[in-house]
């Protein structure tokens, strides 16, 4: 079942497996294949796209995860969103322009 308290523990495990610098990888990884799922998305949306949402979501997945788990390695989640609401005020002046 997904819940953030799930995602932050089995985070913390991987690391505690795997490494920290291991984690980092794998959310370059996983970037570059939400990068490749969103192009296949576009190219091929125009048919019916269905199976590249659904790879898509499942690559999202992937990266909401181990994102997660890097920053809760590094203990920057205050400063995370912190920047998410500075980004998220830009851009709601950027659509109200």
């Amino acid at each position: 079942m997904f819940t953030e308290k799930r995602i932050r523990y089995l985070g913390k495990k991987a690391i505690e497996k795997y490494g920290l610098e291991y984690q980092k990888l794998m959310v370059i990884e996983e970037s570059a294949e939400l990068t490749k799922a969103l192009i296949k998305n576009n190219r091929y949306s125009i048919y019916d796209g269905k199976d590249t949402k659904i790879n898509v979501a499942e690559e999202i997945a992937d990266v909401y995860i181990t994102i997660t788990s890097i920053v809760d390695a590094l203990n920057i989640r205050d400063m995370v969103k912190e920047n998410v609401n500075k980004k998220l005020d830009r851009l709601e002046i950027r659509i109200k322009e």
